[in-house]
């Protein structure tokens, strides 16, 4: 997490506080160049929020990277957004499993997905897609589901 405050990341990335604050509250979309500096000053990582921003924005950036790394940080935006809980949000799913994959290791079954999702409060059919794309190249390549 961040120490920086929103008046100090609205400075270092050359919005208002008005404009950040916005931004950060989902009050407004940002465009891509700014969500990626406010991610960057805010010490996060930018990727983990691009499918978030792509939902919000209604477009699509190509990023060259696997279909496993946008799922992984489609989810680590989710946990973002939802303020960091607890993995253990979801008694079902085993908290190594949610961990395995936020970190890209595992692409688990829909179930385990949607049960994270929910618990994060984010609506899991703005995430299928990415998960299908995954689980396809994992089946693919015939790695299954196991932790690497």
């Amino acid at each position: 997490m961040s120490r920086v405050s929103l008046l100090e990341a609205a400075a270092m990335a050359g919005m208002s506080l008005r404009e950040m604050t916005d931004m950060v509250e989902g009050r407004s979309a940002a465009s891509w160049p700014e969500t990626y500096t406010v991610a960057h000053v805010l010490r996060g990582e930018p990727e983990d929020l691009l499918h978030l921003w792509e939902c919000a924005s209604g477009e699509r950036l190509s990023t060259g990277r696997s279909s496993t790394e946008r799922l992984a940080a489609a989810l680590r935006g989710a946990w973002l957004a939802a303020g960091a809980p607890s993995l253990a949000i979801a008694s079902d799913v085993d908290v190594a499993v949610a961990r395995a994959a936020l970190c890209g290791q595992l692409v688990p079954p829909w179930s385990v997905v949607t049960t994270l999702l929910a618990g994060f409060g984010a609506e899991s059919a703005l995430f299928q897609p990415l998960w299908v794309a995954a689980r396809a190249a994992q089946m693919e390549s015939g790695e299954g589901t196991a932790l690497s």
